[in-house]
């Protein structure tokens, strides 16, 4: 069964009437989080917004991977080929930004345990001095942790325990949606099962002061190729 999530916050609702914001536009982020669907495209409103996203990517750049799409309620369609994944009318506030997020829900080799999930992305800064981030596991392996280890300074390390665990098919608000402070700097996000650090082709991830990040881990411990273990890094601008 396939599941639309809308993670309500600042007025992002799912609706069925057509008002449309004309003049104004919303700003999404498009992540393919999938192991089932090599290639991901997006219609709003019957207009090619984004096309044919592979495996682990996001739309648009990146230092600027959202897309301006004209605000208020729009039709949503994502198709993988000419297979419609996806056909729903949503509400996109204008000059507000969200991230959708398209992933499996079970290790299924059919795109009927696609999950999506969009959320809403409040970009504000707490502080002048620390940089926020947040996690989002798509992997379905259980881990013991995550750790985000600053590579120059040893004792700066932030365990997040057990709050990243895999999210799930209704995955809570909080957990996925809130952004948290960091200190800046260059880390490494790893993941630990038994002990050990499960393998991610991501050395490193650079964190600047007063900048916003979403951290995407999705794909298969132990696999290659495309389904493999990846980390997508997601630079959120702050307009």
């Amino acid at each position: 069964m396939q599941r639309f999530l809308f993670i309500v916050l600042l007025g992002a609702v799912i609706v069925s009437s057509c008002k449309k914001t004309p003049g104004e536009t919303t700003r999404i982020i498009l992540h393919n989080a999938t192991l089932t669907v090599d290639s991901l495209s997006m219609l709003w409103n019957g207009n090619a917004a984004v096309s044919s996203l592979a495996k682990g990517k996001t739309s648009g750049t990146l230092a600027e991977p959202y897309v301006a799409l004209a605000a208020g309620t729009n039709n949503i369609i994502l198709k993988s080929g000419s297979t419609v994944l996806l056909d729903k009318n949503a509400y996109g506030g204008v000059n507000t930004p969200y991230t959708l997020l398209v992933y499996d829900s079970t290790p299924s080799t059919t795109v009927s345990s696609l999950n999506f999930l969009f959320l809403t992305d409040v970009l504000t800064l707490a502080d002048t001095v620390n940089a926020r981030f947040r996690f989002i596991n798509c992997v379905y392996a259980e881990v013991d942790s995550i750790v985000m280890r600053n590579a120059t300074d040893t004792l700066n390390i932030l365990n997040l325990g057990a709050n990243p665990y895999f999210i799930g098919p209704t995955p809570s608000v909080l957990s996925v949606q809130a952004f948290v402070a960091i200190p800046p700097g260059i880390y490494q996000p790893l993941l630990f099962k038994d002990g050990q650090a499960l393998p991610v082709a991501y050395d490193s991830v650079a964190l600047g002061k007063e900048q916003i990040y979403s951290l995407i881990y999705s794909g298969v411990p132990g696999l290659t190729g495309p389904d493999s273990l990846r980390l997508s890094v997601i630079f959120h601008p702050i307009n």
